[in-house]
């Protein structure tokens, strides 16, 4: 058998910090794309449509991307491909700020952020692939004196105790297919707790600046400071994400990261492995991706991504847009004066971090009810709650009200619930090819951003509550698809049947 390099604990906290990081700068641009044309352009009508057509813009590029990265990563690791994204994102930060007009400055603009999000985001499902088939426990973390393997300085592994773990090859050598809610729960948690950082430490920074300048250049500002996190997030990770590819740059990977000088033993072992994955050709391992979508259980995850997409773009831009127009048509807001608007930021703020706030104390909880209850059971509660959330909100009326703090709480719980179950249903197992399914995850899930957000942002200027109406259809659609198994509507009760059911 080849080598295989050990996961460390640094690996697995660069692990969490980019899921952190990632979602955070996604957050922070979504929640200021509809203030950056009032406040910097100073536009005054159809916002939604700009909105919708920038991220139709975004997901084109998302969609023509994914399934492209997903098979590199198969080829040099998500490693790479994950840390030039990010320093990707930061950079756009910083071009965002020249931006003159929507078309083609703004565009243009959002196309190069696409290109650095489709890359850091597409590879979180190959990342928690690598996580998922390591072995790694997460009990781990709490021996500070005892760990199942660990790097020595020089990048060479050392045994340090010989803990028990599952196997995770069968008697054939065959991947097992196990439960991985626990692990899964891992990006719940560490998205939360960037999304809400986000929003708490990000987001209100336009208000901070504005203290002391107009709003123009306070959000100029703010995407300064963003910007430059996402650049040093790209150098940090660069060095801690683990990686069991031998993919070099000369010179430089040395310094990049101290794990990838291995010995010549086991680069001749993994040559040999490489040898067998080249026997795939890089349409032939993107094929596999689709083709996996034969297995039910891969299907739902497919769809859940396709779902949780579309949800985090309702939440991160149509929440913020809602409360936008609603200061706007009821005068609080004024367009002479762009001043007058931040308790908008703030209300929108306030909402966006309750639904990231929920999603963070319930990925422990899907992660649990995954394992303990299953993945289908686990995606139709997701999806009903998350029903809940997005009709109450195409029919609320007033955002400051505290109505609209319990429909986000339900939003933010049916968000981190479709989330966490699709990934745990794409993830369960170590398979040759966990980039090519990464891509396709992703390209569904753009599928759903491309919809929503053009949909969405065209009914938003005729009606407010059209993106969440539209993402009430997408959860009943999933709900049903969860039900139907083997040719039949397989309710919940079926567990005790004998009908063929979803592997959970």
């Amino acid at each position: 058998m080849a080598y295989q390099k050990p996961y460390s604990k640094l690996n697995f906290i660069s692990f969490a910090l980019a899921c952190f990081f990632n979602i955070s700068f996604m957050v922070f641009m979504s929640s200021t794309q509809s203030f950056f044309l009032t406040d910097i352009l100073g536009i005054s009508s159809k916002i939604g449509d700009y909105i919708g057509t920038l991220g139709f813009a975004d997901e084109l590029m998302s969609i023509a991307l994914s399934p492209f990265l997903g098979t590199l990563s198969d080829k040099i690791g998500p490693k790479y491909i994950l840390v030039f994204g990010v320093f990707s994102v930061g950079l756009s930060f910083f071009i965002f700020t020249l931006a003159q007009n929507v078309y083609p400055d703004l565009l243009l603009i959002r196309l190069f952020f696409a290109i650095g999000a489709t890359a850091a985001g597409s590879m979180m499902t190959a990342l928690l692939a690598e996580l998922s088939a390591s072995g790694f426990q997460l009990s781990s973390l709490l021996n500070f004196k005892n760990s199942n393997v660990e790097y020595s300085a020089l990048g060479d592994a050392s045994e340090v105790s010989n803990t028990e773990q599952e196997p995770l090859e069968d008697s054939e050598g065959k991947a097992i297919s196990k439960r991985n809610g626990k692990l899964t729960s891992v990006i719940g948690i560490a998205s939360g707790t960037g999304a809400v950082f986000s929003v708490s430490v990000y987001l209100p920074l336009p208000t901070r600046f504005g203290q002391i300048e107009p709003p123009a250049p306070a959000l100029k500002h703010s995407y300064f400071v963003v910007g430059g996190i996402a650049l040093a997030a790209s150098l940090f990770l660069s060095w801690g994400l683990f990686s069991n590819k031998t993919f070099k740059i000369p010179y430089l990977s040395k310094y990049l990261s101290p794990y990838d000088d291995v010995l010549d033993e086991i680069e001749r072992e993994e040559h040999q492995v490489h040898l067998e994955e080249e026997k795939h050709t890089y349409f032939g391992l993107m094929k596999l991706g689709f083709l996996e979508a034969k297995d039910p259980k891969i299907a739902l995850g497919y769809l859940g991504g396709f779902l949780s997409r579309s949800t985090t773009v309702v939440a991160a831009a149509f929440i913020p847009l809602y409360v936008n127009r609603y200061y706007y048509d009821n005068g609080y807001c004024s367009h002479m004066d762009r001043s007058s608007c931040k308790e908008a930021y703030v209300q929108a703020a306030i909402l966006v971090g309750i639904c990231h706030t929920v999603s963070l104390v319930f990925a422990p909880i899907f992660g649990y009810l995954a394992d303990k209850h299953g993945r289908k059971n686990s995606m139709i509660l997701a999806c009903v709650l998350g029903l809940v959330g997005s009709f109450g909100f195409a029919f609320l009326k007033n955002p400051k009200s505290a109505t609209a703090i319990v429909f986000s709480c339900f939003f933010g719980a049916g968000e981190i619930g479709s989330i966490l179950v699709s990934l745990s249903l794409c993830t369960d197992k170590k398979r040759a090819h966990n980039g090519s399914i990464s891509g396709v995850y992703s390209l569904i899930g753009g599928i759903g951003i491309l919809l929503i957000s053009k949909a969405g942002g065209f009914t938003a200027d005729y009606w407010v509550g059209g993106p969440f109406i539209i993402l009430g259809s997408f959860q009943i659609i999933t709900i049903l698809f969860s039900l139907y198994v083997g040719g039949h509507f397989d309710f919940i009760i079926s567990k005790f049947t004998s009908s063929v059911r979803l592997e959970q």
